[in-house]
């Protein structure tokens, strides 16, 4: 098995407008985490029990496709498939997979996000 964090952050000032060149942002990191952990497993599975989501499918044609494409999940799909090109593109063996997702309690407020770079920090630890 394989354990990644990753911190939530804080944008000071700036936003998404950082994409854009020249812009800057000033961003302090948390001391919140997201988590993910992988092991190898007999189908390819992704779960989240704390945000209730739980697909299985396969890795076809450059895809991941799921049997249960929630919008809960849009970011762990997208990385997860991201990594599963890479590695395909670079000819390294494929394996099936149980990918397992948990974010501290702060990042969901009564049911809202709360503002501190999880929707990143997911993506950095899936990866």
């Amino acid at each position: 098995m394989v354990a990644c964090s990753a911190p939530g952050k804080l944008v000071w000032l700036g936003g998404y407008a950082v994409i854009d060149r020249p812009n800057v942002s000033f961003i302090t990191g948390v001391d919140k985490r997201v988590y993910a952990s992988a092991k190898e497993n007999y189908k390819i599975v992704i779960r989240s029990p704390q945000f209730g989501f739980e697909a299985s499918g396969i890795f076809e044609n450059g895809k991941l496709v799921l049997n249960n494409d929630s919008e809960k999940m849009k970011y762990v799909k997208t990385t997860a498939q991201g990594c599963l090109q890479y590695f395909f593109w670079k000819g390294i063996a494929l394996k099936n997979f149980e990918l397992e997702t948990k974010s501290d309690s702060v990042y969901s407020v009564e049911g809202s996000k709360a503002g501190l770079g999880s929707s990143a920090a997911i993506c950095v630890a899936v990866a």
